[in-house]
């Protein structure tokens, strides 16, 4: 019996809730460990340490000694000894024989005598390095083999990495035919990645639904069949249906629609113009456009046929063809899709369509499109990999055939490779059962998490500089069109900062132009008075867990005082109603949670996996769709957006903004036009709000696809950072991070772990400038720099095991380049990559990753640890993350 968790002050969790499990074991890495060569290197190091510290200690004994020595004759030997003790080399006979042992008090003698052999013993180890590292990696190799073997790695292998998987596979058939070590390299780093990292991009992570009980273990798993889900890239698929129905004997049946962003006023119509600029495209309404506005109004669906007909009566038909098409061209109008945004089978609905209207001209092509669907949709049980690679060539030969079938060049579709497609793996039934009597404490906490996030909403600033430069441009309580709104700002933008501008009008061009780092940040300086309190309020509450009951790594922060202060906090600053948090597990006596990051929910990322599971024919728990209370904003999902196959998804959401070249299956009574949207000022609280006249409602305007926000087309990213929510905690960005933490430090910082009750909001980091990392020198033997990197992981106390991220421009979107945000999305730097430094194939990793152009290396520390990444008590101990949507009470609306 699924049951809620009920939290203390009304926040509800959502059910289902979604997991995330690395495709790989975690024992994998174990085995790939080079314990013998790590631990040899280990105690070299602390035998050099002591030996260091005995021989100084020693060597100022002999200082008295000598001093005090009568027999002038025995000085030089034991001066040479004294200086064989601090230089740490053995003396020579003619410093340590009979007769300057029994020059010494007898307890230094010994002292001595016992440093000499622990010296000898000391060289002996560290010239048998080499033969111990050499060995393990002949060992390392055969382990390697048999663990990179596993169906579901090799999987996921072929579409990541079609040469390294030829290279496995040819390995795995013939044990001689031994891949070079930089393949070795590649292998082990896509098999970490397989069992440390849970992304949900890919194969090597298997997604799944789960369901809250009353009573049992903290997450109780079950042998849940897992299948793969393979998608076409959604811009490929836009691309080539778009290719087909431009076709001048198809198109003229398409479905024709106004742009839904089209407003009408003043005998103009304003719309906008193609993605990815949309620039705003204005155009007299004379009485032809009028007409036909008309019609697509009183008859819909209208295709361009009828709607040809209809305009036609009286006029000259070809002029009218020519009409349509200028109107088409300007994108007043749309032809749309034979099929809607988030069909389950959109290629069989092509192919239904291109044969009823297309008939026996089109046999070809249907025939190609239900080639490339079979691919698609062949079920191919997850074990039999060399299936599922057929599949793919077969999947990749289908699309460029039909590429070129539709006219398009095929060195472009073969350029797509793997990104023609994209698999994921999931469970095809409910994998986990999570008990509230264990969460619940823990969600209590993560609960005053979510609030006290929200200064730190990335788009807050946006909110609130937005409502001042609208009252300044359109009039204090002017309600204006979004797209009227939306061209003043793109203008600033577009002009550039200038002393001319109010300080508002600044502020959001330099917002715009920023990258998520210096949205994050912000600017204690900033003319505007308000944002310059927001930074004081983030100020406050970074201190509030800076603050926290401190030990060496950790600080320790009590939830009831942090609730207390955000007590204190002005009105528009607003907690996040939902709020979808990645967690992983802390076992132990109180279960606790690591948050690794944190966006808007209102089912973002859990409507997207449960999409995946139906697609694989898989059950899961019913995504409840939550209707606002009477006189509260409504929430509306941005339409369309299928152009990446990210943002399919089930309905999560009551209505939805139909957005340009959008095809809603929603019925018409929960889709909101575009175009009809108005922005309202407040003139007392000098903010903005989004209004739907249909409606007569306030409207939340949310992206719950899972492409990035910051992709988004320039008029959604408005609808979702100035009226909707988006990301609180980014992975890619310290919680509590200022300036000064996102710029190089002149030596090694060191940030500790920090715990909000029972969750770590976190963990512990180092952050190190590039000149103090140990390279490997060019010549340096794999020895040598082994000791290396363990004699400074041993002098900074970063862990062997640790996530690490090398970055290439720390802090600010200068830095970045001219479009700083975009160039921040698509920075691999910014990306965590696991590395155990007791594994050497991961130490080349990392010394590779170091020979870019890096300014810092963070290392962050892996929590939980091996030891704890699964909470389940199975032995297939692999690592889990969480998705948990946490809805709350509206404190007060922003």
């Amino acid at each position: 019996m699924s049951t809620l968790p009920t939290l203390h002050n009304g926040t509800r969790v959502a059910n289902p809730l979604i997991v995330r499990r690395g495709g790989l074991p975690l024992n994998s890495l174990d085995r790939l460990r080079f314990e013998q060569s790590f631990a040899a290197a280990t105690e070299i190091v602390r035998s050099r340490d002591r030996l260091v510290a005995e021989g100084t200690t020693l060597a100022d004994a002999l200082y008295s000694v000598i001093g005090e020595l009568a027999d002038a004759a025995g000085k030089p030997g034991l001066v040479g000894l004294r200086r064989a003790l601090h230089s740490m080399r053995p003396p020579a006979a003619k410093e340590w024989n009979d007769t300057t042992c029994s020059a010494l008090p007898s307890e230094i003698a010994a002292r001595v005598s016992a440093w000499v052999t622990d010296l000898r013993r000391h060289e002996r180890e560290r010239a048998g390095l080499a033969d111990v590292l050499a060995a393990e990696r002949c060992e390392k190799q055969e382990v390697l083999r048999y663990e990179s073997a596993q169906h579901g790695f090799r999987r996921a292998l072929s579409q990541a990495s079609a040469t390294l998987y030829a290279e496995l596979d040819k390995w795995l058939a013939d044990p001689q035919h031994r891949p070079r070590e930089q393949v070795m390299v590649r292998l082990v780093k896509y098999m970490s990645r397989a069992a440390m990292k849970t992304s949900p991009y890919s194969t090597f992570t298997v997604t799944g639904a789960g369901t809250w009980t009353e009573a049992g273990a903290a997450a109780h798993f079950t042998n849940a069949s897992v299948a793969g889900v393979v998608e076409l890239d959604g811009f490929l698929l836009r691309q080539l249906s778009g290719l087909l129905c431009e076709d001048p004997r198809l198109a003229p049946f398409l479905t024709v629609r106004v742009n839904p962003s089209a407003t009408v006023s003043d005998n103009r119509v304003t719309f906008t113009g193609p993605s990815p600029r949309e620039p705003i495209v204005t155009m007299p309404v004379n009485a032809a456009v009028r007409a036909c506005l008309e019609i697509l109004s009183e008859h819909p669906p209208t295709s361009f046929t009828e709607l040809h007909e209809r305009l036609s009566d009286g006029a000259d038909p070809a002029v009218v063809r020519l009409f349509l098409g200028a109107l088409l061209d300007a994108g007043l109008l749309e032809r749309q899709l034979p099929f809607t945004d988030q069909e389950l089978d959109p290629l069989e609905v092509l192919c239904d369509w291109t044969t009823t209207v297309g008939g026996d001209d089109f046999t070809h092509i249907v025939s190609l499109l239900q080639r490339v669907r079979r691919a698609l949709r062949a079920s191919v049980p997850v074990p039999d990999v060399e299936a599922q690679v057929a599949r793919q060539n077969e999947l990749k030969q289908a699309v460029i055939d039909l590429g070129t079938g539709l006219g398009l060049p095929l060195d472009h579709t073969q350029r797509q490779g793997s990104f023609m497609f994209r698999e994921n793996a999931v469970f095809t039934s409910p994998v986990v059962e999570c008990s509230t009597a264990h969460w619940q404490p823990a969600l209590d906490d993560l609960d005053v998490v979510r609030r006290w996030m929200a200064p730190f909403d990335l788009a807050l600033p946006l909110r609130i500089v937005l409502g001042t430069f609208v009252g300044e441009r359109f009039g204090q309580g002017a309600r204006v069109p979004l797209l009227a709104v939306h061209r003043a700002v793109q203008e600033s933008v577009a002009a550039g900062p200038s002393s001319s501008m109010s300080d508002a009008e600044q502020e959001i061009v330099r917002f715009l132009s920023s990258s998520p780092l210096d949205q994050m940040t912000g600017d204690a300086h900033s003319p505007v008075a308000r944002l310059r309190q927001l930074n004081r309020v983030r100020a406050q509450a970074r201190g509030a867990l800076l603050s926290g009951t401190r030990a060496p790594t950790a600080t320790q922060v009590d939830p009831v005082l942090l609730s207390e202060m955000i007590a204190t906090w002005p009105l528009w600053i607003a907690a996040p109603r939902s709020l979808a948090c990645y967690v992983q597990l802390l076992p132990g006596e109180e279960m606790g949670l690591v948050l690794n990051s944190a966006h808007t929910g209102h089912g973002r990322g859990r409507s997207r996996s449960l999409q995946l599971i139906k697609d694989a024919g898989g059950t899961t728990p019913p995504l409840a769709i939550e209707h606002n209370a009477v006189g509260t904003p409504v929430d509306a999902e941005l339409g369309g957006l299928a152009v990446s196959a990210l943002n399919r998804r089930v309905a999560s959401l009551p209505y939805e903004i139909d957005y340009p070249l959008a095809v809603s299956g929603r019925p018409a009574e929960e889709r909101i036009t575009l175009g009809e949207l108005l922005v309202v000022h407040d003139p007392e609280s000098q903010l903005v709000r989004l209004f739907s006249p249909a409606l007569g409602r306030d409207v939340r305007s949310l992206h719950v696809g899972m492409m990035s926000d910051f992709l988004l087309p320039p008029v959604a990213r408005l609808l979702t950072q100035a009226f909707g929510a988006t990301h609180y905690v980014h992975p890619s960005i310290p919680l509590v991070a200022t300036h000064s933490d996102l710029t190089t430090p002149a030596g090694i910082v060191h940030h500790p772990r920090i715990t909000v009750g029972r969750v770590v909001v976190q963990r512990e980091r180092w952050v190190v400038p590039i000149t103090e990392v140990p390279v490997r020198e060019k010549g340096e033997s794999a020895d040598s720099h082994l000791l290396r990197l363990v004699d400074w992981l041993h002098t900074t106390s970063i862990p062997a095991q640790c996530f690490v991220r090398v970055w290439t421009g720390l802090s600010t979107s200068h830095e970045l380049g001219p479009n700083g945000w975009e160039n921040w999305v698509f920075d691999k730097s910014r990306k965590p990559v696991y590395v155990d430094f007791a594994n050497w194939y991961l130490v080349m990793a990392f010394d590779k990753m170091l020979r870019d152009s890096a300014q810092a290396v963070v290392f962050e520390e892996v929590l939980p640890s091996h030891a704890g990444a699964s909470a389940t008590g199975q032995d297939d101990r692999r690592a889990t993350e969480f998705l948990v949507e946490l809805t709350g009470q509206v404190d007060h609306d922003a």
